[in-house]
């Protein structure tokens, strides 16, 4: 058996030695317990002044510093799949894109049949479920062919002006009769 490894040790201030672990963590050995249900004086400082029920609050965009246009784009990227197109957009045909990547889409249920390469030498690939227009190649590539011109992302949501970005807003909260259709009214 190997004999454990030894932590180094450094003198106390009363010239016993503490661990560097427990020193590190601001443990010097020195600690006095204290009585049952009584606070130590370091936890009674702490919460002088302050009631047990307050919870910290996390800064909204306007108090982070945010321009107006930025804390608008913010506030639509926390719900942007009621407000903005569906993204990405349904039914695209992602043939010709993977051809151009020498890829082909292969059903994920006949993966094991297909051969890696097929007679024009494009490699076989599968969509991801659940993240339509991106694709994993048999070398286990991920290839993400979704538009990025349309992705609901910061940077395209602040080359619109300010009006269509409120005009997004206005339309984020969907009956629950609507959930599936985008709320966004087309001349926006």
């Amino acid at each position: 058996t190997k004999p454990s490894p030894v932590t180094p040790s450094k003198p106390n201030a009363d010239n016993t030695k503490v661990p560097r672990s427990k020193e590190r963590n601001g443990d010097n050995g020195a600690h006095k317990s204290t009585p049952k249900g009584k606070a130590s004086p370091k936890t009674e400082e702490r919460s002088k002044g302050k009631k047990s029920t307050d919870k910290k609050k996390t800064p909204s965009s306007a108090d982070r510093g945010l321009n107006p246009k930025k804390n608008l784009a913010v506030n639509i990227l926390r719900r942007w799949w009621y407000c903005l197109p569906e993204w990405p957009p349904a039914n695209t045909d992602y043939t010709s894109a993977l051809a151009g990547k020498k890829l082909r889409k292969v059903d994920l249920l006949s993966w094991r049949l297909e051969p890696t390469y097929d007679a024009e030498g494009l490699e076989k690939a599968f969509e991801l479920e659940g993240f339509p227009g991106v694709f994993k190649s048999a070398k286990g590539e991920l290839v993400d062919l979704r538009p990025r011109d349309t992705c609901p992302s910061m940077t395209n949501l602040l080359k619109k002006d300010v009006g269509e970005l409120q005009t997004c807003l206005l339309y984020t909260s969907p009956s629950p009769r609507d959930r599936q259709k985008s709320r966004m009214p087309s001349s926006a």
